[in-house]
């Protein structure tokens, strides 16, 4: 799928390797729940899954979107290239 996007997706195994090797948990949790736009982009290409999660679960709770994301930021800080 990459090839067919505009943009090139970003490397999220180096995320923390572009932070001094510092994973930025609270970063990456604000660019998924789309407090942190990411302008490079050019636009929103990617959703934000904040809204995403509230829409897929009509009764979702601020808590049960934020687990979510909460768990997607877990995720890509454990995919982290390692040193």
């Amino acid at each position: 799928m990459a090839s067919s996007l505009v943009k090139k997706p970003a490397d999220l195994t180096a995320i923390a390797k572009r932070n001094g090797g510092k994973f930025p948990a609270d970063t990456v949790f604000r660019t998924i729940d789309g407090r942190n736009p990411v302008m490079s982009h050019g636009g929103q290409g990617m959703p934000v899954w904040g809204n995403v999660f509230l829409r897929a679960d009509g009764g979702a709770t601020p808590e049960t979107i934020r687990a979510r994301v909460e768990a997607l930021v877990t995720y890509i800080e454990s995919i982290q290239q390692k040193p």
